[in-house]
């Protein structure tokens, strides 16, 4: 299955502030779209492992991400199938050392014309994803790795 496009993706998400103002926080994530058939789409949403810290994460950020995707890139909402990608990494933090298993989950959305709603996950692996494009997922897991390959 051809690979259609993969960029580095800004996003913004709106936070309603209870102690500071309310305000727009601004995150970055590779995204990966593949032509199934006409009109359906795969989408992979990857967490980079340089993320800017304080961004918020494309968890908290499903539903913005996705309605950003489809006006952007023309896919049918309806009939993607959406993956959130969590790479492993290691690092510390408060001075201890801190590690994350990768991770794969599928999303389902509620959409209201155009605009995500409601996103539930379902876990998933990296098999199950590289079943459904027919080919192996790139290691591609930060912003500079996936400007090379752009």
């Amino acid at each position: 299955m051809p690979q259609i496009t993969e960029v580095n993706f800004s996003y913004q998400v709106y936070y309603q502030g209870r102690v500071e103002a309310s305000t727009f926080k601004h995150g970055r994530c590779i995204i990966r779209i593949w032509e199934r058939a006409p009109g359906r789409s795969i989408v992979v949403i990857t967490e980079p492992s340089d993320m800017p810290t304080f961004s918020p994460t494309i968890t908290n950020a499903a539903e913005a991400i996705a309605s950003a995707v489809v006006r952007n890139f023309n896919v049918d909402p309806r009939t993607t199938i959406w993956f959130e990608h969590l790479p492993s990494y290691s690092t510390e933090r408060l001075g201890r050392p801190y590690a994350r298993a990768e991770e794969f989950d599928q999303i389902t959305f509620e959409w209201t014309d155009d605009t995500a709603v409601d996103a539930h996950w379902t876990n998933s692996s990296r098999a199950a994803v590289e079943a459904l494009i027919g080919a192996p997922l790139a290691p591609r897991t930060t912003l500079a790795e996936a400007q090379e390959a752009a």
